[in-house]
């Protein structure tokens, strides 16, 4: 009996092992206390028995089996595995809120809209470059009144002046930065274009026109050439950020500084030739104009924008662009006018007028583009290319000034003369196709 007792604490005590060393130390306490009682009632070879009993117990009790190491081996290291996962996992997450999380100035805070702008694995930086095939539209282009008679009644077309579709070009280079995803651009833009009509036409008048009945009228020919030079170059440093505001989605806002320089150059020439020698002022001769107009604007302001992007599959794009900006315009004005009048048989006269009417006007200006584009990396994204194919449209309110000479009126005397003119302020606009590439490195 007492040998049950025994293997019944020695089992209680390994039990109480696995839970915590001071329940072992207990138990193996209690243990030893109840063989040393059985001891003295069985005698010694009992003795000799517990005592060798006891130590197994105490050597089962304090030496924990092979499969006991191995098993809390085990959990440690899983448990070290599975701390270290834990870990990583958080610094990820940590990482990955700081892209998309922001205070703002309100001292609120949310979500960062996704950069919508190539990100290369490279320096930033970008360059541009874009074929421009471009028309102009302008005011103050109506430079002769073809009649079919001189006298009235009378009909005819006012001829205004077209432009040839010419081409230019504009180039450009930029940073983008890590920081809140912003590029800074600097963008350089050259057109040059011009027009020439030429106009030669004989005219007559009816029988009695200033004349005795029956007597013909003065008669001749006129002849014209209207030619006029286009000059523009636009400077445009602007600072710009990328974000898409859903999936298909993005805006481009831009906040800018744009230089102008428009120079417009009007050269007139006529040659009137009349044969009045019938009338009752009989005179013949020629009277021969040359008219130069020289418009130099020069202009600076700031520009503000929007691109808008919709996103399509295989990389490609639908975009507009929308931009305006108020320029303060210095507009350096010229006239030139040189008048030859050449009667048959007396003495001609030349009559010259040269005016000079400088001022400063604000000049509003707009731009929109429409387009479609495709981008995509190259070089492992180590570099980045987009194409796009847009229809432009820029527009100048007041940028064509001109000086018109009304008349001219002489006193009495005949020793001075009053010039009477006014001022023309005409829109101008610009419009065509542009080929544009982007690389980004």
């Amino acid at each position: 009996m007492y040998k049950f007792l025994l293997y019944s604490f020695i089992a209680t005590t390994s039990v109480s092992w696995l839970l915590a060393d001071s329940a072992e130390e207990q138990s193996l306490t209690q243990i030893q206390e109840n063989i040393l009682s059985s001891d003295d009632l069985d005698g010694s070879e009992t003795d000799s028995v517990d005592e060798s009993s006891t130590d197994d117990m105490q050597s089962n009790a304090t030496t924990p089996s092979p499969s006991q190491e191995s098993s809390t081996s085990q959990d440690n290291v899983a448990t070290s595995t599975e701390s270290s996962d834990i870990d990583d996992r958080l610094t990820q997450l940590e990482a990955e809120i700081q892209t998309v999380y922001m205070k703002n100035a309100a001292g609120t805070a949310g979500a960062v809209f996704a950069p919508m702008a190539p990100v290369v694995n490279d320096y930033g930086w970008h360059i541009d470059a874009e074929l421009l095939v471009w028309h102009i539209k302008s005011g103050a282009m109506d430079w002769v009144l073809a009649l079919n008679q001189g006298v009235y009644p009378c009909d005819g077309d006012m001829i205004n002046l077209g432009f040839h579709w010419s081409p230019g070009f504009r180039v450009g280079f930029g940073k983008s930065f890590q920081h809140d995803n912003w590029d800074l651009d600097l963008v350089y833009t050259y057109y040059k274009t011009s027009g020439t009509q030429n106009i030669a036409s004989p005219f007559s008048t009816p029988v009695g026109t200033d004349s005795l009945p029956g007597v013909p009228g003065p008669t001749g020919t006129s002849s014209g050439s209207f030619k006029t030079k286009v000059f523009y170059n636009a400077i445009d440093l602007s600072l710009r950020k990328h974000y898409f505001v859903s999936k298909r989605v993005s805006i481009h806002p831009e906040l800018a500084i744009k230089t102008v320089w428009l120079d417009l150059k009007d050269y007139l020439d006529t040659s009137v030739y009349v044969n009045a020698l019938n009338t009752f002022t009989p005179i013949a001769g020629t009277v021969i104009t040359k008219l130069k107009d020289t418009n130099k604007l020069w202009g600076i302001g700031p520009q503000a924008g929007l691109d808008l992007f919709w996103h399509l599959p295989k990389k490609m794009r639908l975009h507009t662009t929308i931009e305006g900006a108020l320029l303060e315009g210095y507009f350096d004005l010229k006239q030139t006018q040189v008048i030859d009048i050449l009667p048959t048989g007396t003495t001609s006269t030349v009559e010259e007028v040269a005016l000079n009417g400088s001022t400063h006007k604000l000049v509003p200006y707009s731009r929109v583009v429409v387009g479609f584009g495709w981008g995509d990396y190259i070089r492992n994204k180590k570099q980045h290319i987009d194409l796009s194919l847009n229809w432009e449209f820029n527009y100048f309110w007041r940028a064509n000034q001109t000086i018109n000479q009304e008349a001219t009126t002489t006193n009495v005397a005949g020793s001075s003369v009053r010039l009477l003119f006014n001022r023309y302020s005409e829109d101008i606009g610009f419009y065509g196709l542009n080929l544009k590439v982007l690389y980004s490195f």
